[in-house]
């Protein structure tokens, strides 16, 4: 919440609407990698794939679904 109100206050509203399409950016490419655990045929993230989010397991993809799940509908 902090950093949302830092973001109103000193960036033009483009500069929010680029930071926020980034962020979704981000979160389908996520999901798309943390789906592919669930998959036979795929398994871990593609070799040339790199985050700070640790998706070499499907429980660590299960564990980023859960604590990402429980914060859908609070992005504003």
């Amino acid at each position: 919440m902090y950093a949302r109100a830092r973001l109103s206050e000193e960036e033009p509203i483009e500069g929010q609407e680029r930071a926020r399409r980034r962020m979704e950016s981000w979160l389908l490419e996520v999901a798309v990698v943390v789906g592919r655990s669930f998959e036979p045929e795929y398994g871990a993230p593609p070799p040339d794939w790199r985050s700070l989010v640790p998706l070499g397991s499907q429980e660590e993809a299960s564990d980023w679904l859960q604590a990402e799940g429980t914060c859908e509908g609070r992005v504003e």
